[in-house]
């Protein structure tokens, strides 16, 4: 479980949360064959202009790794073969999913909230793990990476808006870590499909291999998000109509931590390939051996698990819940970065960077001039200088009318802290109208 301790202070001044920012983008955090150096460099897939064929995608990994890659063992050279095909087909799929359809934000709101509807009507008559019907739900999230694939922002926004329902926090807390788990896994494919083709990484056989273990088809994609939807299925049988403000005994607590075994033991009936039910298993687990069920480390943990396990951290941290205190989407990158980053995969870490930033869309921050504003777009070449709706002005008086500054054109301005979302809750609605949105 995270660390609640009150007296750790993650509402640092944002010099130093720059800092930390550098020192993970300077690979000073200590990732295995981590190359990349600045992730100002990492600009959408290895090639823009890619054929749309996997044919001639498969045909450009095979002549890649044919010249790179020699005298393997016969069972190496499978394991190649293996290889190239799935970059391919994942670099073939990525593309198609992010040159989606991009609907307008009320669109997109209109769709989580459906998505939320759905998922519940899903499991309100849930008992077993025989009531789930898997194919209703493949085709849910199916759906749902079309529309998060291109809608990424949209999507990232409106999560942090909506954030978890009060009367359902089963249905709310797993559909916000499904959208995380898809959006970090489709960047982490594009920086994996990047790292495989630059010489320190096509010259070696295992940091090859590594790197496709990184890299997600869009079968791959549905089934992460089932491991996500399916994560916390334990909770939602103990807990029937969990709400997100309700008092949890501390019997329960301990029935918590158990949650990630016994989701584990009620899938294994079901028709799951292994990766869906370790990612379940081990989505507490930590690199650092500091994790649950079984302590496990490293290598030990499954390649699901470690999205798994970050997205669902950081939504747990972002958002109200009723287990552990949330601190809001900024403090939860700043904690991850100051306090967890050992525990997490670091090409993870940068997924989640790339995709939400260090000032995540629909995030709360103090301005050095003293107003306060709404992260409204990100600046994914800086990641520190946003473009913010003011709501409030210096002296703490909500506006009229807000206007948008972006910081990268206005340089006297800068982040001074993220203001925690109960803070300015009396703002969500004026908000979402101003957004379009309705509720």
């Amino acid at each position: 479980m995270p660390n609640t301790d009150p007296k750790v202070d993650i509402g640092e001044n944002a010099n130093e949360t720059e800092h930390r920012l550098e020192n993970i983008l300077g690979s000073k955090l200590k990732v295995k064959d981590d190359d990349i150096k600045n992730l100002k460099k990492i600009k959408g897939m290895p090639n823009d202009n890619n054929p749309n064929s996997k044919e001639k995608l498969r045909e450009k990994y095979q002549n890649h790794f044919t010249n790179k890659l020699r005298g393997l063992s016969p069972s190496d050279d499978k394991i190649k073969h293996k290889m190239i095909n799935h970059f391919a087909e994942s670099e073939f799929d990525i593309n198609n999913i992010k040159n989606g359809l991009i609907l307008d934000q009320n669109m997109v709101y209109d769709s989580l909230e459906s998505r939320i509807i759905q998922l519940k009507e899903m499991f309100d008559n849930f008992e077993t793990i025989n009531d789930i019907d898997l194919n209703k739900l493949r085709g849910f999230i199916k759906s749902l990476i079309k529309e998060t694939g291109p809608n990424q922002e949209s999507s990232l926004l409106l999560l942090n808006l909506i954030g978890p329902s009060q009367d359902d926090y089963f249905s709310t807390h797993s559909l916000n870590v499904c959208i995380l788990t898809i959006i970090i896994s489709i960047e982490v494919s594009k920086i994996m499909l990047q790292k495989a083709l630059t010489p320190e990484i096509s010259n070696d056989f295992y940091k090859s291999q590594s790197c496709s273990m990184k890299t997600f088809n869009e079968n791959e994609l549905v089934d992460l998000g089932l491991t996500s939807i399916l994560h916390d299925i334990y909770i939602k049988q103990k807990f029937k109509n969990l709400k997100v403000n309700q008092s949890i005994k501390f019997r329960d607590q301990l029935d918590y931590k158990r949650h990630s075994l016994e989701s584990y033991h009620m899938v294994e009936g079901l028709n799951l390939n292994r990766d869906v039910q370790l990612g379940i298993l081990q989505h507490h687990e930590r690199l650092d051996g500091k994790g649950y069920p079984d302590g496990i480390h490293d290598n030990i943990i499954n390649r699901y698990a470690r999205v798994l396990a970050l997205a669902d951290y950081y939504e747990n941290l972002s958002f109200a819940n009723p287990f552990i205190p949330f601190v809001g989407p900024v403090n939860a990158i700043n904690r991850i970065l100051k306090y967890d980053k050992s525990g997490f995969d670091g090409d993870m870490i940068i997924g989640l960077l790339k995709s939400t930033s260090l000032y995540p869309l629909g995030s709360f921050v103090s301005l050095n001039s003293g107003e306060i504003g709404l992260v409204i777009t990100i600046d994914n070449e800086t990641m520190q200088r946003p473009k913010v709706r003011i709501l409030f002005s210096k002296n703490g008086i909500q506006v009229k009318n807000p206007i948008d500054v972006d910081l990268n054109e206005h340089p006297d301005l800068k982040i001074n802290k993220a203001i925690h979302p109960k803070e300015v809750k009396s703002v969500l609605s004026t908000v979402k109208s101003q957004l379009g949105l309705t509720k």
